[in-house]
């Protein structure tokens, strides 16, 4: 398998970052974290998040210390909208969860994509192959935590205590996370917002987030206990040990998690940067040290714009692995962070040629296999294999090689297939391709010095051959209109490598083989 390494970047700078947090706290063990919201299918963005955070680890393992990585899946958040993807009867079952936590709602995929318990839970499944595919073994390299077992169990039930006392003493929590309400006049939402949010049961049965204006001089009588709050017709909700019935609201579950679990490092997109500072300041309150982070850049589409799944402009990562091997994607993930990235589907060939030439590969380049791909019209990667071994001594059982080949000819189905359109050759264009055939069948034949019984033809003579050919046909000016019709009858394009590059690519065999069959 390739390597590939760039020595002192920005995972070894990250990496110098976390150990000097660890001497200071005297810990033995960096732990990272990385989130995932399931309620959707899994995005470029996580995938990302996982891919570097693990860029980090190696680099600070380079540096003798070892490193854990908890992946959090917040499983408990309510649905808050319907997902673009999920139509149909699917899409109306959704529409009448919303507000539910995604681990409550029905897996609405099965059985036709596996029989996971839930709707939350199919997408978390759908993470854990999709990092599977990337290198990742969970239990392994990571450590997978949900968010509903954690509560539910009552695993931040001292946390959310802590919160509780905090609230009721001087409810910095809430000043930090609500300072900039009222910067739009909306003082009603500052004044009743609660980062605390119950989670109960309507009518039918089914738990709901509960969206309520809080009353704190009500909810924290004097007289009951401080982790008692509520007093409607339910009666009181219980944060200490009625597991699951409360849970923080995001801006304060975030920092909630890096000090339940002693985080020291997470990175976040751009967008991310308020709640992270929020955070932080949260865990200040507490006393307890915040995590280090690292703010990357969001991905742009192939056109420079912010890729947004309800625009349909994005890219998820099995597109990517789908095309091309997951080498790439991860060199091309390892490039500075900071930096904003064009990600999309015609940038694929040249990001996995900027790969191979990176890591000074000597394997045949995509663009190659996919101009292969074109000019043969084959589907079939070991066919494709074939041509490529006229030119490369690469064996078909080359991890990132064989990748490539799959890679190049789904590609070549999925984007350039379906814009081919060959044109019939005419009578006389017929006639035309005959006495090319004739030409290149009365080439002369050379011998190599190192093997005398072995005949090839020289590419000089074929290049002349079709040359004289188009010019006796098409005279003059005309001449460009003879590649052109090459082009469309041969190869259903209006245009394309010389054809004697062509020629050396597939062989002169298989060049007469497409000249015969536009014959017919």
């Amino acid at each position: 398998m390739l390597s590939f390494v760039m020595g002192q970047d920005w995972a070894h700078t990250e990496a110098k970052r976390v150990a000097e947090r660890c001497t200071t706290l005297n810990k033995s063990i960096a732990l990272f974290e990385c989130g995932f919201g399931p309620s959707g299918l899994p995005h470029l963005g996580t995938v990302s998040e996982m891919v570097r955070t693990r860029m980090i680890q190696q680099a600070l393992k380079d540096l003798g210390l070892d490193s854990r990585l908890i992946l959090f899946a917040d499983d408990l958040d309510a649905l808050r909208k319907v997902p673009e993807n999920v139509t149909g009867d699917s899409a109306i079952y959704l529409a009448s969860m919303l507000g539910v936590p995604v681990c409550d709602i029905d897996n609405i995929w099965a059985p036709y994509h596996g029989y996971a318990p839930s709707y939350a839970e199919h997408n978390i499944q759908e993470l854990v192959k999709l990092l599977r595919a990337c290198r990742f073994e969970e239990h392994r390299d990571y450590e997978l935590v949900r968010s509903s077992t954690m509560y539910r169990t009552g695993m931040f039930n001292e946390m959310l205590r802590d919160f509780v006392f905090e609230a009721r003493a001087e409810n910095k929590v809430k000043e930090i996370i609500t300072r900039d309400f009222g910067i739009n006049n909306d003082r009603n939402r500052k004044e009743s917002y609660c980062q605390f949010l119950p989670l109960r049961k309507d009518a039918s049965g089914i738990v709901r987030t509960t969206f309520e204006v809080f009353n704190w001089d009500i909810y924290f009588s004097p007289e009951a206990e401080p982790f008692l709050f509520g007093n409607d017709a339910e009666g009181p909700l219980d944060v200490y040990t009625m597991n699951g019935d409360v849970k923080l609201q995001w801006k304060a579950d975030w920092p909630m998690r890096w000090m339940a679990f002693g985080v020291d490092y997470e990175m976040h997109g751009k967008d991310l940067i308020g709640s992270a500072q929020i955070g932080d300041e949260i865990c200040q309150v507490f006393g307890h040290p915040a995590p280090l982070h690292m703010t990357y850049e969001l991905f742009l589409d192939a056109d420079g714009k912010k890729i947004s799944k309800s625009k349909g402009n994005g890219m998820e990562p099995w597109d990517w692995l789908n095309y091309a091997p997951y080498e790439s994607l991860e060199a091309f993930l390892k490039l500075d962070p900071s930096q904003q990235r064009r990600i999309g589907w015609t940038l694929i060939p040249v990001q996995v040629d900027e790969y191979l030439n990176r890591v000074g590969s000597t394997l045949p380049r995509y663009q190659m296999l996919l101009n292969l791909a074109g000019i043969t019209n084959t589907s079939d990667a070991r066919v494709l294999h074939l041509y490529v071994q006229k030119y490369f001594d690469v064996d078909w059982d080359t991890p990132v090689y064989n990748a490539m080949l799959h890679g190049a000819v789904r590609y070549y189905e999925k984007f350039i297939l379906p814009t081919k359109v060959y044109r019939p050759a005419t009578d006389e264009e017929k006639f035309v391709l005959r006495d090319l055939l004739h030409c290149l069948d009365h080439l002369p034949y050379v011998c190599r010095p190192s093997n005398l019984s072995f005949k090839e033809v020289d590419m000089k003579d074929v290049r002349s051959a079709i040359y004289d050919c188009g010019k006796r046909h098409y005279p003059g000016k005309e001449l460009k209109n003879f590649f052109a019709m090459l082009y469309q009858v041969l190869m259903g394009q209006e245009s394309g490598p010389q054809i004697s590059e062509v020629v050396e690519k597939i062989g002169l065999d298989n060049f007469r083989d497409l000249v015969e069959r536009a014959m017919v």
